[in-house]
């Protein structure tokens, strides 16, 4: 879809947008608190006008919308323009060369991966590639960083946008197309499991993370990288304005403490977990103040949400500045806006859809 075509669409009127209600945390189980903590709206895409109360869970701490939109409603959450099926960090998906910013990003990926995949890899019994799945590969970009650190590996991916499904593929990785919940796929098959920024848009946390334990080898582990609510900008900025609210595609927020809950709800290892920063975050908080003190079309100049992610000398200026400032709060406070762990499975893990449910949802 053209920017015009973008343009020119109009947001899904609030009363003609299905919506869901949980029952009680999903995580844990407690009733949920009738005060939210913050009212949300769409303000990157082009998608509903209506506006989601931010609820926080006051025993796990789960931050989540309550109403959340309903599954129904993901083709309105994820058109063609979704940035995550046309992302492009090293150009060959285009006939473009890549920015700067995108090769900078592509070797801050695969450094990534160096640290938080290779150090948890088991050795292999069998003369075999090591066989590394992405839930929510997008176009590959996270698979080709982890082949250029492991040159030998199997790569495979699952995506439920066909657009970056068919570029996935055309990089030479194995893709699963559709919904992570409902494809059926090898059980105690892979090595390692990676999920970048997908745990926060799906209906169940708990039933994806447990379905990731399920697809990895008994030796093998999972890692997650997910927004984090326990860092100084969603303490400032959660009543409207946080980046990392992506409203309304991230349904689910954790921290530390939710995702230790889940994990011992699971009966599962939690290996580690770590803040880390996120500065295109700090970037949509921006736009959403600037929509809101000077309308949409001067925030988009000044912060462009989508345009961000893809490169140039404005992005490389946005995204520098909020890198410098997130990291030196994150050496004052050890606080940051995203965080990653790692799980691996567990004894008493229980089988994939019956994992015990800490109440009706």
């Amino acid at each position: 879809m053209s920017m015009t075509e973008t343009a020119l669409r109009r947001p899904k009127p609030a009363q003609d947008f299905a919506v869901f209600w949980d029952k009680a945390c999903i995580i844990c189980g407690a009733p949920i608190d009738t005060k939210p903590i913050g009212q949300v709206r769409e303000h990157e895409y082009v998608t509903t006008d209506r506006e989601f109360p931010a609820h926080q869970c006051p025993k796990c701490r789960l931050v989540f919308l309550y109403p959340r939109p309903d599954v129904s409603e993901l083709p309105t959450l994820y058109a063609s323009d979704y940035y995550s099926n046309n992302l492009n960090l090293d150009g060959r998906d285009t006939k473009e060369q890549k920015s700067f910013v995108q090769g900078l990003f592509y070797k801050i990926h695969a450094k990534n991966y160096r640290q938080r995949v290779l150090p948890f890899l088991p050795p292999l019994k069998e003369k075999r590639p090591y066989r590394i799945l992405d839930v929510g590969c997008g176009v590959g970009a996270q698979l080709d960083a982890v082949r250029s650190i492991l040159p030998n590996c199997e790569t495979f991916g699952v995506e439920y946008g066909a657009v970056a499904a068919s570029k996935a593929r055309s990089r030479g990785h194995t893709v699963y197309e559709g919904r992570f919940e409902d494809l059926d796929l090898p059980v105690e098959h892979f090595d390692a499991v990676m999920s970048i920024h997908v745990i926060e848009h799906v209906a169940r946390p708990d039933l994806f993370l447990e379905k990731c334990l399920r697809v990895a080898r008994p030796d093998g582990f999972v890692m997650i990288e997910t927004p984090n609510t326990d860092c100084v900008d969603f303490d400032l900025l959660k009543r409207r304005h946080w980046g990392g609210y992506h409203t309304p595609r991230h349904w689910y927020l954790f921290r530390q403490e939710t995702v230790a809950t889940l994990a011992q709800r699971l009966g599962c290892r939690l290996v580690t977990c770590r803040p880390y920063t996120m500065s295109n975050f700090w970037a949509w908080s921006a736009h959403s103040l600037a929509t809101a003190a000077l309308g949409r079309k001067p925030a988009d100049l000044l912060f462009p949400p989508v345009k961000i992610l893809y490169g140039g000398l404005q992005s490389f200026v946005i995204l520098s500045f909020f890198a410098v400032v997130e990291r030196m709060l994150l050496a004052v406070t050890g606080r940051a806006c995203s965080l990653w762990f790692v799980v691996r499975p567990g004894g008493d893990a229980p089988a994939y859809g019956h994992a015990p449910r800490p109440g009706a949802v």
